[in-house]
């Protein structure tokens, strides 16, 4: 979907950097990644493929380096601005595979819905953001942006 359209961008609460491995190129992930590690004082990313004996740490300041998952209160602000900006520039904003109950994340469809965007959710079940949307899609993530796609 992403080359057929102007503009694609994925903010994704999961951790297992799966959407880029299926070939998203626009993906902020807002809570991180558990494929990286980031040192806790410096901030630098790393990617550690090996377990490593006691604690890791960093070779450029000597930090100690941990996984790069937000933990509470700890959404990184780059990446929530960045997310924020895309939601209140879309015509559509797709909610897909959330409960719609977990904030802040759940602010971005509002934002969306705000400026007037179309609000699409994709869920099996009932979400808490079922209020505001346009569109409700009750299936299966995989198969109803299949059968969306295919339609187009």
């Amino acid at each position: 979907m992403e080359d057929d359209f102007n503009s694609l961008t994925i903010s994704t609460q999961n951790i297992d950097g799966l959407h880029s491995r299926a070939g998203s190129s626009d993906v902020l992930e807002l809570h991180g990644n558990i494929f990286r590690n980031k040192c806790v004082e410096c901030g630098k990313l790393f990617i550690i493929e090996e377990d490593t004996k006691g604690v890791p740490r960093c070779q450029s300041c000597g930090g100690l380096i941990r996984p790069h998952v937000v933990w509470f209160g700890e959404l990184p602000s780059e990446i929530w601005y960045k997310s924020s900006e895309v939601a209140m520039n879309s015509d559509i904003y797709m909610v897909i595979g959330t409960s719609g109950n977990v904030q802040p994340a759940t602010s971005l469809a509002l934002f969306a819905k705000r400026i007037g965007a179309t609000i699409i959710i994709i869920n099996p079940e009932a979400t808490h953001l079922d209020a505001v949307a346009d569109l409700i899609i009750r299936m299966n993530a995989g198969i109803a942006l299949t059968d969306i796609y295919a339609n187009m």
